[in-house]
């Protein structure tokens, strides 16, 4: 705005200039033709020097004034126009940027829709192309996918975990939810000490990110463990009583520890109860879940 005042004040500027100029020097000019009709004779010489010296040398200040404010004037409208130029390029790249970046964001919403859905070829074929640059979730899912898809090529997989790490500013919350991530591969991978340092990586990060902690239980539990992971799981209810993973992973292994001692079974039903009061999808999961067996005839009515 402040630019386009200063715009129509030179242009009125110049225009003043011009318009008095032309007043001024229409005189002067009828002057000299005037002049130049009388006859020598009857006017001194001296006289017709000094009035057309006089005349002159107003004229050539005013004609110096007028280039000289045409000549800024120019000079501001043109570096005007060129920074508008500039702006309206960058505002053109911006829109393109935004429109091919609103695309690809379309493209890995439906490849996370597939995902969730357990649709992981499908998955897959929207996400591969996807440049890995645009942020920290294209390579973050294709790890995530390839875990499912294609266990086999763990090094990649491994790969598009650095990747996402390595995207700058990043948050807390964010790191941690990649090493849960790796976590999950390496114990699917039956690599328990790296899943557990990972889960703790993540912790580190967010200390209440209780799916981390669930991790963590997990990974001590297939590392024998057990008391640790019971503490854990145990620890997260403590903080947090509506986060059901911890419900039904403490059933499953108060099940287990009460192969050797019986008088557990009370506490694994306790926590299993709970488990399917806040959710009853865990009724259909305990139905193959073998970590279950001992209290199977207890909980089947439940």
């Amino acid at each position: 705005m402040l630019k386009f005042c200063f715009l129509w004040i030179f242009i009125l500027l110049l225009l003043f200039v011009i318009i008095h100029g032309v007043n001024f020097l229409l005189p002067i000019i009828k002057n000299i033709l005037k002049l130049s009709t009388i006859s020598i004779a009857d006017v001194k010489p001296q006289t017709i020097f000094d009035t057309v010296l006089k005349n002159t040398n107003f004229a050539i200040v005013y004609i110096t004034v007028l280039f000289t404010v045409m000549g800024i004037t120019i000079t501001f409208m043109s570096a005007w126009w060129h920074i508008s130029l500039k702006k309206l390029e960058k505002c053109y790249q911006d829109y393109e940027g935004f429109r091919k970046k609103s695309a690809l964001e379309a493209q890995l919403t439906t490849a996370k829709t597939y995902f969730t859905q357990g649709e992981f070829a499908e998955a897959w074929e929207i996400i591969k192309s996807l440049p890995d640059d645009l942020n920290y979730e294209i390579p973050l899912y294709k790890a995530r996918i390839l875990i499912h898809k294609t266990p086999s090529v763990f090094l990649t997989v491994m790969s598009f975990f650095d990747k996402a790490l390595l995207f700058p500013k990043l948050t807390n919350e964010t790191k941690a939810l990649i090493y849960r991530y790796i976590a999950t591969a390496y114990r699917e991978k039956r690599d328990y000490k790296k899943a557990l340092e990972y889960a703790e990586k993540a912790i580190n990060e967010n200390r209440i990110y209780w799916t981390a902690h669930n991790e963590k239980a997990m990974a001590l539990k297939r590392l024998g463990r057990m008391d640790e992971a019971i503490k854990t799981l145990e620890k997260i209810i403590e903080e947090d009583r509506s986060f059901i993973y911890a419900y039904y992973n403490l059933a499953c292994y108060y099940s287990l520890k009460s192969l050797k001692k019986p008088q557990l079974k009370s506490i694994a039903i306790t926590y299993y109860k709970e488990a399917i009061k806040l959710n009853l999808r865990w009724k259909k999961f305990a139905k193959t879940d073998s970590d279950l067996d001992n209290i199977r005839n207890e909980i089947e009515n439940l």
